[in-house]
């Protein structure tokens, strides 16, 4: 888990460094250096050419100038820090979570204590890569009709609006896609002008064929006179695209034709998350499992990439959401409600929910389904913080000199 992180060890105790290079080397291999410091320099990162992603300081008699350089360095230039030192001393501590320490260790070390707090260092890193990394969303209906523009169209203008998400929503219906009009938004060029130069297109070139949104949301549809035909879209073309957009957006959002083809496997294979829309009929739930089946058997699409949406909710159906989950196989179903007088308000005159009916129940279950796509609202980690080891220190210490 953490064999590719590069590793700079610094101490002043060569037998220190003895023994975590004994720990380490057989997993950093080339990753790993070490370092003994003879000089009288307190950065621990002086005159070092290896960019590392963790620093792993043992405080030396300098400790507090060398943990006193490294809060000077700016958050984002800062390499992981795990610092091995006096447990005892809480002013150690104290700065060590100043210079953004991630775990500190106590003397004697134990081998398995670094490991561990390695591992838990590349989890963290992968955490922030993820969270910088372009998230793609792709919604598709599971029967036409079901909603699946109208729960894309919103779930991007509720990133924008409300997350604040640099967002792309794209319309992939070229011979019938309508999700501009949701947004009130009339394109002059759209998709299959882009997909017919594809090759020749950088991100800034690209945003010319975006309209903008007064929410932020950067929208690729289509003019409604496209001729391009659905077989002409190599794949190839969309992993471009996709590639492209990612350069500037945080959050692309995909409305996909209820259609199996290179294209939408495409478009798929690249979503973090595909939303299942669906209906409680029997026809719906026929067609969304034969799509599940295909997305999950044929595509090798996780479950937990899988959302299932049941809209137009109705407690009162005769299909009910008991029959919907033995049907797909799922107990995970995100629920919107019936309210046909807001959405078809709002789809007639271009406004987004949340800008039309912000505490509708439709627009606060939107917003949920947002939040979870984004990551939001998620459990917190049960893992002890640096922070919470301290707190818990200084308070068994208070309670001793009581």
């Amino acid at each position: 888990m953490y064999g590719s992180l590069k590793t700079l060890v610094v101490s002043r105790d060569q037998g220190l460094l003895r023994q975590i290079e004994d720990a380490l080397s057989g997993t950093l291999g080339r990753n790993l250096r070490t370092r003994l410091v003879v000089n009288g320099h307190t950065d621990p990162l002086h005159g070092v050419d290896f960019p590392c992603d963790v620093l792993v300081l043992h405080l030396g008699a300098t400790w507090q100038e060398e943990l006193e350089s490294l809060v000077r360095m700016k958050p984002d230039a800062r390499p992981g820090l795990i610092v091995v030192g006096d447990a005892s001393s809480t002013q150690a501590m104290r700065l060590s979570m100043q210079a953004g320490a991630r775990d500190f260790l106590p003397l004697p070390l134990v081998a398995e204590d670094l490991i561990d707090a390695l591992a838990r260092t590349a989890l963290d890193q992968k955490g922030a890569l993820d969270e910088r990394r372009t998230r793609v969303t792709t919604v598709i209906n599971s029967k036409g009709g079901a909603g699946a523009t109208l729960i894309a169209a919103n779930i991007a203008h509720m990133m924008s609006a409300v997350s604040d998400r640099a967002v792309a929503l794209i319309d992939m219906d070229i011979q019938f896609g309508t999700l501009p009009l949701y947004l009130d938004l009339y394109p002059q060029r759209g998709l299959s002008q882009v997909l017919a130069q594809i090759s020749d297109l950088d991100s800034v070139a690209l945003d010319t064929f975006f309209v903008k949104h007064g929410s932020g949301v950067h929208v690729l549809g289509h003019t409604g006179d496209n001729s391009l035909h659905v077989e002409e879209v190599p794949a190839s073309a969309i992993d471009r695209l996709l590639e492209i957009i990612s350069e500037r957006h945080e959050e692309i959002v995909i409305d996909l034709p209820r259609r199996i083809d290179a294209a939408s496997v495409a478009a798929i294979e690249r979503s973090d998350r595909v939303v299942l829309v669906v209906q409680q009929s029997l026809t719906t739930l026929r067609d969304a499992s034969r799509l599940l089946s295909i997305l999950r058997k044929d595509l090798a699409v996780a479950r937990d990439r899988i959302c299932v949406v049941v809209n137009r909710y109705d407690k009162g159906a005769a299909v009910t959401l008991k029959d919907i989950e033995k049907a797909l196989s799922t107990s995970d179903l995100v629920q919107v409600p019936n309210d046909f007088r807001v959405v078809s308000d709002c789809i007639n005159t271009g406004a987004p929910l949340y800008d039309y009916a912000r505490s509708a129940p439709v627009t606060r279950s939107l917003l949920a389904l947002q939040n979870r796509l984004i990551g939001k609202g998620e459990a917190a980690s049960d893992k002890i913080s640096l922070g919470g080891r301290l707190a818990g220190m200084l308070k068994m210490r208070a309670s001793d000199g009581q």
